[in-house]
């Protein structure tokens, strides 16, 4: 009778196990519960502040023209401004643990 196969078994297991307890990466979805400051639920229990998440920069410049109708008068106008595109309650959230499961990085919204 060989120990080969149960050897194998066992070494799978500890390999599992050992990558288990590293807390690799993993992509998880949240909810925001609060907006300032940001507080994101994971599941039941898990509740992330702000210095558990890692967000984007989230302001995004734009120029351009915008035609303003008054009356029979139509004018082109330069414009130009920033777009911050900030999270709001109730919004469901894509995210991924970094390795470790101390940080979370928000990708951001998931559907409409």
């Amino acid at each position: 009778m060989s120990l080969l196969p149960d050897l194998v078994e066992t070494i799978k297991k500890i390999a599992l196990s050992a990558v288990a307890s590293s807390k690799p990466v993993e992509a998880v979805i949240g909810s925001v519960i609060k907006e300032d400051p940001l507080e994101i639920r994971l599941g039941q229990k898990l509740y992330l502040g702000r210095e558990h998440l890692l967000m984007y920069d989230r302001e995004i410049p734009f120029e351009g023209t915008a035609e303003v109708e008054i009356g029979d008068y139509t004018r082109k106008c330069p414009v130009s401004g920033v777009v911050r595109n900030s999270l709001r309650l109730g919004d469901v959230v894509a995210l991924l643990r970094v390795q470790g499961g101390q940080k979370y990085i928000v990708l951001g919204r998931i559907g409409s």
